[in-house]
């Protein structure tokens, strides 16, 4: 028997390394091209946001939770559709007031997209701001916060008057 010889079995549990991501977008009205630069709505107009979450890994994700706190600017917020790619792929929302939360699980490359909206009903510079946080070491967690940034204008009240001064002619 050796004496003074001493062995260690170690085992070590790492989650795997995810990047899981998240770009907001908007847009004024229904149909014009979702963009994620500044967009110059008036008061009144519907803004959409849309939220699109990505497992950008070869691993499941389980219960990553997301967060859209909307300006106030915004009311009347509604929900108008949630999709999700890959099989299995859940995408539970709510939205309370003009805060949207939920979680996102979904195997590899699984998308989850959420579109809302409402309409701008105050006038000023507006910044919204969405968060996914996962669960596991995530090696570029710069992705996991996408913001967009709207001017909303005051409406413009025009109106236009014609008048006929012709004199009438015998």
């Amino acid at each position: 028997v050796a004496t003074g010889v001493r062995f260690f079995f170690g085992v070590s549990s790492i989650e795997a390394d995810s990047d899981l991501s998240i770009v907001k977008t908007q847009r004024i009205g229904t149909s014009d091209q979702f963009v994620g630069t500044q967009i110059l709505p008036n008061q009144t107009d519907i803004i959409q946001y849309r939220i699109l979450m990505t497992n950008g890994t070869t691993n499941a994700l389980v219960n990553a939770s997301f967060r859209d706190i909307v300006p106030s600017n915004i009311t009347g917020l509604s929900l108008v559709s949630t999709t999700t790619t890959g099989t299995g792929a859940t995408c539970p929302r709510t939205l309370t007031g003009n805060t949207l939360s939920g979680t996102f699980s979904g195997p590899a490359s699984a998308t989850c997209t959420i579109t809302l909206q409402g309409p701008a009903s105050t006038v000023g510079s507006i910044t919204n701001t969405a968060n996914i946080l996962e669960n596991a070491t995530d090696p570029n967690p710069a992705n996991n916060s996408s913001s967009v940034n709207a001017i909303i204008r005051p409406s413009a009240n025009l109106s236009v008057t014609k008048t006929n001064n012709v004199t009438a002619v015998n």
